[in-house]
């Protein structure tokens, strides 16, 4: 899954400071276009997590689903392996509430991980 986010910077000093072509060059508005590469990828998605791994550059980072075992697939990413399915089915018994509750948690986790760089 890719989240598209863009940064504004909104200080005028720092508008003015950055120099017009370079990759953090601003538009007119204050925004910094997201860049091509991915540089972290949360696969939760079974059915395209394996083919999303493989097109990662080297040296980018997988959050992924333990059942998935992605980590088999390359050696050049950094790997987060979270067992979803093992933190849910303590705190969630209906089967249906599991997939919504797991989500909510991707979520906690990519936070987790953000705020630690």
């Amino acid at each position: 899954m890719g989240v598209p986010v863009s940064a504004k910077i909104s200080s005028r000093r720092t508008l003015r400071d950055c120099q017009p072509g370079s990759p953090f060059a601003p538009n007119k508005d204050g925004y910094i276009a997201r860049k091509k590469e991915i540089d972290l990828l949360v696969a939760m998605n079974a059915e395209t997590a394996q083919e999303d791994t493989k097109s990662l550059a080297p040296g980018a980072s997988v959050l992924y689903d333990e059942p998935l075992a992605l980590d088999q697939l390359r050696n050049d990413l950094i790997f987060y392996s979270v067992p979803y399915d093992k933190l849910v089915a303590p705190v969630c018994p209906e089967a249906k509430l599991r997939k919504l509750v797991k989500n909510m948690i991707y979520v906690g986790v990519v936070r987790s991980c953000l705020k630690s760089i």
